[in-house]
């Protein structure tokens, strides 16, 4: 799953709150909407729409991780691989024109992918 735009401000906050999980979701929710036009309510899904999530923000949470740690702008700092402890470690670098160099860029304080989804889908 390649991600094609990623909103760093909302990175940035992810990974300066290691482990917030409502903000992971509601992110994982924002995305989810946009790249398969669905209207999960943010604010107060279902439980059938919060069932559509959890496997879908795994790899997106899994595929940023992979991003930055292959960048150098986050490390992890648990013991468990998949502890999810991670922190930025350079806070003043500049974080939006490293992942640019990724095709990942920002786009207004949104969220977004525009990549082949389904394949990711499809490999569970």
């Amino acid at each position: 799953m390649e991600l094609k735009h990623i909103d760093m401000q909302i990175i940035t906050h992810l990974y300066a709150q290691p482990g917030n999980r409502n903000t992971r979701q509601n992110v994982a929710y924002s995305l989810y909407n946009d790249v398969n036009d669905d209207t999960i309510n943010l604010d107060n899904p279902t439980t059938e729409e919060r069932d559509k999530i959890p496997s879908f923000s795994n790899r997106l949470w899994n595929r940023m991780n992979d991003i930055l740690l292959e960048q150098g702008l986050i490390q992890k700092i648990g013991p468990a691989p998949k502890s999810g402890l991670y922190e930025l470690t350079h806070r003043g670098v500049d974080v939006a024109e490293i992942i640019s160099q990724r095709n990942i860029d920002t786009n207004h304080g949104r969220l977004h992918a525009r990549a082949d989804i389904s394949e990711a889908y499809s490999s569970e």
